[in-house]
């Protein structure tokens, strides 16, 4: 039995055909049923006919020639191999879009943030007699370090962010690179340099005051932009089976050499790392057994 739906009463065209069988007999199809199927039938351009076989979830539904259908399953509207990929790919569009703008966020503030905070550090620094301590250039020292990474490294990431596709010269990869690992490396030695010299600073006060002078402030210094420079400096050779610094298309700046990376890590980051966490526990370990000593009364 075939049933024509009127298009002001389902949503059906007049052109569109339903048919509904079924073990016990031959049933109207129900309006949602058929608005959902008369869309994908006008979709194709083509009368629909609906075939309900053994499994009442499961439809057959003729495409414009005879030997070809469509088998739609479970759950109506039917869902489209075409549309289904259209909409994959828009989410990962939309994905990507919004991963885009959140690092170009990031990154845009953490130029101004930098730039200015440490500016303001060492103007501080500069116009104020009283931080004109040996330890106190050690934080200006500390300043100007984050001040190269987010006057030069931050911003060059961030032209990358915005021209991924374009094949950058290696001159500006080189120094990218370099200027990344001078600025970084400078910086962590600088903090481990703080944390040392907070400590010998607590734990012998007296011996610090003689020793720690500005010229012994300034040699330190000198050391750590010389140890952050060399460095660098061999991030820029190709060693150990490596390409060295390379420029690729949709991948932007690359250092293949593992051997240096791993080296770098170890020697600016963990090692470090290591020593600031000791000296700390140390300079906290110190000031609480004198707190317990001037609750006592034995400092005096």
């Amino acid at each position: 039995m075939s049933i024509t739906q009127p298009a002001d009463q389902n949503g059906c065209p007049d052109n569109v055909l339903l048919t509904k069988r079924s073990p016990h007999g031959q049933n109207v199809l129900p309006q949602n049923t058929c608005n959902d199927i008369c869309q994908t039938a006008c979709s194709l351009s083509t009368k629909c006919s609906i075939e309900e076989n053994i499994n009442p979830n499961l439809f057959v539904l003729p495409r414009k020639t005879m030997n070809e259908s469509i088998i739609l399953t479970s759950t109506w509207p039917t869902s489209n191999p075409i549309m289904t990929k259209n909409m994959s790919l828009q989410q990962q569009q939309f994905k990507t879009t919004s991963i885009f703008t959140a690092t170009t966020v990031i990154l845009f503030f953490m130029v101004i943030g930098i730039v200015l905070g440490n500016l303001l550090v060492l103007a501080t620094t500069w116009l104020d007699n009283r931080l004109h301590q040996p330890n106190k250039y050690f934080v200006a020292c500390l300043a100007v370090a984050d001040l190269l990474v987010g006057g030069f490294s931050v911003p060059i990431r961030l032209y990358m962010q915005f021209y991924p596709l374009e094949l950058y010269p290696i001159e500006l990869c080189r120094f990218w690179i370099w200027m990344n690992i001078f600025g970084e490396a400078a910086s962590i030695v600088t903090l481990t340099v703080i944390s040392v010299d907070r400590y010998f600073k607590i734990s012998e006060p007296f011996k610090y005051r003689v020793r720690m002078d500005t010229t012994v402030s300034a040699i330190v210094i000198v050391i750590i932009w010389l140890i952050s420079a060399v460095s660098a400096t061999f991030g820029l050779f190709s060693f150990g089976g490596s390409d060295g610094v390379t420029s690729v298309v949709a991948h932007g700046c690359l250092n293949d050499n593992k051997i240096y990376y791993t080296i770098v890590s170890v020697v600016f980051f963990f090692a470090p790392s290591v020593i600031i966490i000791f000296m700390y526990a140390f300079i906290f370990y110190i000031a609480h057994q004198r707190q317990k000593m001037n609750r006592r009364g034995e400092l005096g």
